[in-house]
């Protein structure tokens, strides 16, 4: 992942030498930004461990994928609604036979931050908090839900190169604090002692995003 990351800056470095050469970035008070991106990320791989359990896959990596759309004022700071969508997926064999489950889970939240601005380059700096609207997990054991909906928070840090005016790509990393909540169906809790399924943990990803 560190190789693939590193030519993807080698490529927007390229990339923006050519792009400075043919726009400047007009002064405005307000833009509007609109984004989409897809991440990978890597919580704790002891987050869903079933003691003595032999698993095929994990849920650590996960790829979420989602968008957002906030405005840019005076280009220093940033307010925006962001909207992320998980499928995860985990395989093992608790010692009765293989199981299969598949985490859902859909959220929409805000943002606000700082940014730095140049003609071409762009950081941003910034924190959010998510609220689930869709939150289950489909497993061959039955359908296991929470009977609350949990918060999630994230800080990450943006790098983005305008290719013209009107867009850019970017790359982000951060971190995220995704303490999902204690899942069951019926009476069965979905890990032993009805323990929480924590998810939390850094991420990075890419994105492009418009600019008007």
């Amino acid at each position: 992942m560190r190789v693939f990351f590193l030519l993807c800056c080698l490529l927007l470095t390229l990339c923006a030498t050519e792009a400075h050469a043919r726009f400047s970035r007009r002064a405005k008070d307000v833009r509007i930004l609109i984004s989409g991106f897809g991440e990978a990320s890597l919580p704790t791989t002891a987050a869903d461990t079933v003691s003595g359990a032999a698993y095929t896959t994990k849920y650590s990596p996960f790829f979420p994928v989602g968008g957002g759309i906030g405005v840019l004022i005076h280009d220093n700071w940033y307010l925006g609604a962001r909207f992320e969508y998980w499928l995860a997926r985990r395989a093992f064999d608790p010692g009765t036979g293989l199981q299969s489950d598949t985490l859902r889970y859909l959220s929409v939240g805000g943002e606000i931050g700082i940014a730095q601005i140049s003609n071409r380059l762009q950081l941003y700096i910034l924190g959010g908090i998510a609220y689930p609207i869709g939150l289950q997990i489909e497993s061959t054991a039955g359908t296991f839900t929470t009977t609350n909906k949990p918060l999630t928070f994230h800080a990450r840090i943006v790098g983005a190169i305008s290719f013209s005016r009107y867009h850019a790509f970017f790359l982000e990393a951060g971190y995220r604090f995704a303490r999902l909540g204690a899942f069951a169906s019926g009476p069965t809790p979905y890990l032993s002692g009805g323990a929480e399924l924590d998810l939390s943990g850094p991420f990075a990803g890419l994105g492009l995003q418009f600019q008007f």
